[in-house]
C-alpha cells in the first residue's frame, strides 16, 4: 500500500477560500452594477456559482496537494475552512457595500 501524502489543509483552505470569496464578490458586484442584485434569479445564480467554485477548489486541492487522493475527513475540514474564509470575505464586502451605499 502506498504512503499517503500529508496535505496542508489549513494553508490550502486559506488560499482556496480567498479564491472562492473573491469570485463570489465579483459575481455580486456584477449583479449590483447591473441593478439585479436583489432578484431571485441572481441570488440563485450566485449561489450555484459559489458552490461550483467550492467544488472546483476541492478537486484542485485533491489534485495539487493530495496527488489524486484525499481522505473524507480532510475534504470535510477543507470545505468548512474554505467556506468560512469565503464567508468572512463576503461579509466584509456586504457590510462595506451597504455602509457606503447609504
Amino acid at each position: 500500500m502506498e504512503e499517503q501524502a500529508k496535505i496542508p489543509v489549513f494553508k490550502a483552505s486559506l488560499y482556496y477560500g480567498l479564491i472562492v470569496g473573491l469570485v463570489t464578490i465579483v459575481i455580486s458586484l456584477i449583479f449590483y452594477f447591473i441593478g439585479q442584485s436583489f432578484e431571485k434569479w441572481a441570488m440563485y445564480t450566485s449561489l450555484v456559482i459559489a458552490v461550483a467554485v467550492l467544488v472546483l477548489a476541492l478537486v484542485l486541492l485533491r489534485k495539487e496537494y493530495g496527488k489524486g487522493f484525499i481522505s473524507y475527513g480532510n475534504v470535510v475540514l477543507a470545505s468548512v475552512l474554505i467556506s468560512l474564509v469565503a464567508a468572512i470575505l463576503t461579509s466584509v464586502y456586504t457590510y462595506a457595500i451597504f455602509e457606503f451605499d447609504k
